[in-house]
């Protein structure tokens, strides 16, 4: 995967997700003010558990996207099709198990829940549609998986593009013409099977995976699920580490103090969010490489990759720094401390992303999903030591503690060390980006640093805008070793996106 392939996919990664934020806001805020609020819990209620049928991907997807990805530089193959099929077959029976669970609920749900009367009842129908969809439809993350191992990031983010594009449209247009949650389930869920079938015509077409011609292999199966345990103990790790600070909040300091925690937890996640548009590509880059043999390049893409997610992430931490109390607005001011502890973990986990790509790639997932569990069970204690003693700010040290921890004593050096790069070097690539950020935040904080300064959001936005195009621009003008490499890498994309 060449160097400006990664580049370009990267790009689209941030197109498609800054889209869907952008309109999935703002047709949420349509649906709210179109429906009661009774009615939207439901909506939401569907949509949360279906998202929790992903729980039974087992890590099938991503050991999917890093085996074929070691052989996709060599171009169609048998051995690629039998992959994909064997993943198929389980992820078609884990559908079905999904589309069983979720039925059998049925009777279950207004207990469960709490919800009664003609809520109950719109309830079990939009589940229903919900869940025959994501029968049919649960192989689609194979696909997603191919087109992520041929880098082929541009189609899967046009892909998402026109099916959110769809959705708000047809949708605006349900709830203007009077239809309810039920027309825009099944709106979401004839939209997310045409996508499956999308995917797998154009991995047919473009990749020549032909399922029906591959091979029922019990090897290839064990051998999946060999590496997929692990990944799936990584996920559940990862999901105690980032998803779980609400929980303890609620749990040791009670609920009002939950509002105080979550205004500080969105704006420091999105740095996270940012940083992790790189660790799809990074891991198909990585396997891809260590495949081929090309170390030089595996430990290019580790330096740069990890000095990009800096560039990306640095400048949310000094808007943050600088302009946090404004952004939380005054009846939230006393969780500025609490933003800026969680900002600072969550970018070190950012720095983390290409590092842990590269470690997956060269097989050392074992030790990986290990210390990931070490490291959730420690997040958990902490926050509620910490929090019965400083409040909030403790819940947001222990989870910024093992993050820190984890990122400068495992991740990096281990990643460097695999792959025969000095520590230190990649440190130093990481130092004009640390000083370009500084240095704004200096002086930004002697000019323009006094509490209120904006007159509204709008302004407050379009600053962080701002320090961040500048920030960001910098950390890579002003690198004489790498300017030239990324800006021609800029010019190819241009003339290609115009051919």
């Amino acid at each position: 995967m060449r160097a400006s392939k990664v580049v370009s996919s990267v790009i689209y990664n941030y197109l498609s997700t800054g889209f869907i934020t952008v309109t999935g806001f703002a047709y949420t805020a349509f649906i709210v003010h179109r429906m009661s609020h009774g009615r939207f819990g439901i909506f939401v209620l569907t949509s949360s558990v279906i998202a929790y049928s992903n729980v039974l991907d087992l890590g099938i997807g991503v050991t999917v996207q890093k085996m074929v990805a070691e052989r996709a530089h060599g171009g169609p193959s048998d051995e690629v099709t039998t992959i994909v099929r064997n993943a198929v077959a389980i992820f078609v029976v884990a559908g079905a198990v999904v589309l069983a669970v979720l039925l059998g609920m049925e009777p279950f749900l207004g207990s469960i829940f709490k919800v009664s009367g003609e809520n109950l009842h719109l309830f079990r129908i939009t589940l229903a549609i919900a869940a025959l969809g994501i029968g049919i439809s649960f192989p689609s993350a194979i696909y997603t998986a191919v087109h992520q191992a041929h880098g082929d990031y541009r189609y899967m983010s046009i892909l998402g593009i026109c099916n959110q594009a769809v959705q708000v449209s047809i949708g605006m247009g349900l709830l203007l013409a009077g239809f309810g949650i039920v027309a825009l389930v099944t709106l979401g869920t004839t939209l997310n099977v045409i996508a499956f079938l999308f995917k797998l015509n154009h991995s047919r077409r473009r990749f020549g995976v032909r399922v029906r011609e591959g091979k029922s292999s019990w090897a290839v199966t064990r051998q999946m699920f060999s590496m997929s345990v692990w990944i799936f103990l990584m996920n559940v790790s990862s999901h105690l580490i980032f998803s779980t600070d609400n929980i303890v909040v609620g749990a040791v300091l009670g609920t009002s103090a939950v509002a105080a925690f979550q205004v500080a937890l969105g704006p420091s996640s999105a740095l996270q969010v940012a940083g992790n548009q790189f660790d799809v590509v990074s891991l198909t880059a990585a396997a891809s490489l260590r495949a081929q043999q090309a170390m030089n390049d595996l430990r290019r893409l580790l330096l740069e990759a990890t000095r990009v997610a800096a560039a990306v992430a640095m400048p949310g931490l000094v808007v943050f720094a600088l302009w946090g109390r404004q952004l939380l607005g005054r009846s939230f001011v006393t969780s500025y401390s609490t933003l800026i502890v969680l900002s600072i973990g969550y970018l070190f986990a950012t720095l983390t992303g290409a590092a842990g790509q590269v470690i997956l790639a060269l097989n050392r997932y074992r030790l990986v999903a290990l210390l990931s569990v070490a490291e959730a069970v420690t997040n958990l204690v902490l926050s509620i030591v910490l929090a019965k003693h400083i409040g909030i700010v403790g819940v947001a040290l222990g989870t910024t503690i093992p993050l820190t921890v984890m990122a400068f004593g495992f991740f990096i050096p281990f990643s460097c060390r695999l792959i025969d790069l000095p520590y230190s070097h990649l440190l130093r690539r990481l130092v004009l980006p640390a000083i370009i950020n500084a240095v704004a935040y200096g002086v930004l904080r002697l000019v323009a640093g006094g509490p209120h300064l904006f007159s509204n959001l709008i302004v407050l936005v379009a600053a962080c805008v701002g320090v961040f195009a500048v920030c960001f621009s910098a950390s890579f003008l002003l690198d004489p070793s790498e300017r030239a490499t990324y800006l021609g890498m800029l010019r190819e994309l241009v003339l290609r996106e115009r051919t």
